[in-house]
């Protein structure tokens, strides 16, 4: 008896043994140094036509900051014409949708016109002269920033999680296209072929020292592209690099959400500002709230930043999501409205508190480092 159990115990180890030893080697990933073009040109098709889109639109907008009178129609025509998923009101969801057809009427209305804050009744319009000059509405708000860059999160980094939710080689092509990067990464808006869209300011808020937002969101999309080759025994090796991908977009845009920020109190924190200078600085008030905005079409789960934070930073920003914008107040009476900015109660404050942001990331992130470094 003793010896039968003595025999079926050293069989079951030996078994045991002989399963552990032929059971595959799981290989670490292949993380190859450029990313996968096979392909991308008819993989990306759609994305470019839709970014290819939203730049003619963006250019149509910027003729009002000339003082042209911009047509309704025009912008409409550009925004919800045709049915093709190139259509950036065919892609646009809540709770900005119905949002961007006022957005352009407003900014139609401006056109044409002068507007001095605090002074000018009516539709508002260009103030400032010069590469100072910009189109706002009455209140202030700039609805070029509006309709453009709330699209940077709202609805190319938005359907860019949408593909990425399936591994697939094509996918990933296709979100670096909605991310604005060229194939090649080039961390910079100065070459012959630059980074646009978010891709381009990643880029400013990285000081290319291999550490950077930018960066980061590069060895992302290589990570992804890498678990999508390797299969389903990857699956959490993809998860992993695209959770790190959304944090790190989302990032780089809040990041330029405290850029502007400062800018705005660089430009009006001194005596006598100007209307150069005011401008300005409503302009980039314009660009946070646009940026901020963008991220309430994320889903919750998706995004870092709440809710009830998004309406906290668009309400310092006096462009409260459900309210009347007051946005012209930050050049009427900066004194009194600049500390909703500032690093300790105000949006930069928040934003730091939200993300972690260390004080020397925040003094990193005032700089535009492609500019900077000239590369």
């Amino acid at each position: 008896m003793k010896s039968t159990l003595s025999i079926l115990l050293f069989g079951a180890i030996l078994l045991a043994s002989c399963q552990k030893d032929d059971a595959p080697v799981r290989q670490p990933l292949n993380l190859n140094a450029e990313l996968d073009t096979n392909g991308m040109s008819a993989n990306t098709a759609l994305e470019d036509a839709l970014n290819r889109r939203i730049s003619t639109l963006t250019g149509k907008m910027k003729a009002g900051r000339l003082g042209q009178q911009v047509l309704e129609s025009e912008l409409l025509a550009l925004w919800q014409g045709g049915s093709g998923d190139s259509v950036p009101g065919n892609r646009a969801v809540a709770p900005l949708k119905s949002r961007y057809p006022f957005w352009l009427s407003e900014l139609s209305k401006s056109s044409g016109n002068s507007w001095t804050p605090g002074v000018t009744t009516g539709e508002g319009g260009v103030y400032g002269s010069g590469s100072s000059a910009y189109l706002f509405d009455e209140n202030g708000v700039e609805m070029e920033q509006m309709v453009e860059k709330s699209q940077f999160a709202g609805t190319q980094f938005r359907l860019a999680l949408e593909l990425l939710s399936t591994p697939s080689i094509a996918r990933v092509q296709k979100a670096v296209v909605l991310f604005g990067a060229p194939a090649s990464f080039p961390n910079s808006d100065k070459v012959s072929t630059p980074d646009r869209f978010s891709a381009a300011y990643a880029a400013r808020r990285d000081k290319n020292d291999g550490q950077g937002l930018y960066t980061r969101i590069k060895r992302n999309f290589l990570e992804l592209q890498a678990a999508a080759k390797a299969g389903a025994a990857y699956d959490a090796e993809y998860q992993a690099a695209l959770n790190s991908l959304k944090a790190n977009w989302e990032k780089a845009l809040m990041a330029t959400v405290i850029n502007y920020c400062y800018s705005a109190t660089s430009a009006l924190s001194v005596a006598n500002p100007g209307a150069d200078a005011s401008a300005r600085a409503l302009h980039a008030i314009g660009e946070a709230i646009g940026f901020t905005l963008g991220m309430k079409a994320i889903p919750a789960a998706d995004r870092i930043i709440t809710d009830a934070q998004i309406d906290a930073i668009l309400s310092l920003l006096n462009a409260p999501f459900n309210g009347n914008a007051t946005v012209y107040k930050f050049a009427t009476n900066a004194f009194q409205e600049l500390p909703k900015l500032d690093d300790n109660q105000g949006a930069v404050g928040l934003l730091k508190s939200i993300y972690g942001f260390s004080q020397a990331d925040l003094t990193d992130f005032r700089q535009n480092w492609v500019n900077v470094q000239n590369r």
